[in-house]
């Protein structure tokens, strides 16, 4: 079996490895359009031995302080282990991160010899899980008015939603223009903010927060009942998100609007630094 860089052309023959990672239906629109020419030494393949592409590994640059990598081995392939150390090692020779520089890991705590390699191949398990919540939807969600979110909201986006982690204003703005932005106004501004994303069956909420001055007035339920109304509008049959278990408020709210948590889908960062 031979490591090899993933194309334009290996993306579309990957829908099917793409959907098994992320557990639910991908779109190959949003893959090609977050494939990177520039950055495509860092992401490669791995077939099996009947031809199928079963493995891979790739790497998103969110800022000049971070990356988050993505490295899939499905359980059905023989010996995950060296198949994940050879993804690894050609990930780690073609790539250069800058000094400082952190490359995180999103891998289930579930997967024992996933993480048993990534230790050691030298790379640190920072303790912060995410927990993966999911809302059946039953139709019954009333009637509600939104709020049109437009380019002109960009800064207002940016620092809502960097009351978690950091949003570039120019980030804010491609999201707005891509129709993923959801929000709640209050005396005219944006006061609790979501980008969300739509996959065949179920909306996902990728980020979600509220302004830390309107904090506990019933914003961040108003939104989020608007997107369980445009979920059940567009005939998904879920909600779900992700959420750091340190973020016991959060993950009680969520608990209250009717989330349950998949266990099996727990995360653990692994970070190494450069």
């Amino acid at each position: 079996m031979k490591v090899q860089p993933i194309t334009l052309d290996i993306i579309r023959e990957m829908r099917h490895v793409l959907s098994e990672s992320a557990g639910y239906a991908v779109s190959l629109e949003d893959e090609i359009e977050y494939f990177d020419p520039n950055a495509a030494k860092s992401w490669y393949f791995l077939r099996e031995p009947d031809g199928q592409i079963q493995s891979f590994i790739r790497s998103f640059t969110q800022n000049a302080e971070w990356s988050l990598a993505e490295i899939y081995v499905s359980p059905h392939s023989q010996n995950r282990r060296h198949i994940t150390s050879s993804l690894l090692d050609n990930f780690k020779s073609a790539i250069s991160f800058p000094i400082g520089h952190r490359l995180r890991f999103d891998i289930s705590s579930y997967d024992l010899e996933l993480n048993e390699v990534l230790a050691e191949e030298g790379f640190s398990e920072k303790r912060q899980t995410f927990l993966f919540f999911e809302r059946k939807l039953d139709g019954s969600i009333q009637q509600l008015n939104y709020d049109t979110i437009s380019a002109a909201d960009s800064k207002n986006i940016s620092e809502v939603l960097s009351h978690l982690h950091p949003v570039l204003e120019d980030e804010a703005q491609k999201w707005i223009l891509s129709k993923t932005i959801r929000g709640v106004r209050c005396e005219g501004k944006i006061v609790a903010a979501a980008q969300i994303y739509e996959s065949d069956d179920a909306l996902e909420v990728n980020r979600f927060a509220t302004h830390e001055h309107f904090l506990r007035r019933g914003f961040a339920k108003k939104l989020m009942e608007q997107i369980f109304h445009e979920s059940s509008g567009l005939q998904k049959t879920k909600v779900y998100l992700k959420v750091e278990d340190t973020r016991l408020p959060a993950i009680s709210f969520y608990k209250s609007l009717g989330f349950r948590e998949i266990q099996d889908k727990r995360q653990t960062w692994h970070s190494r630094w450069y």
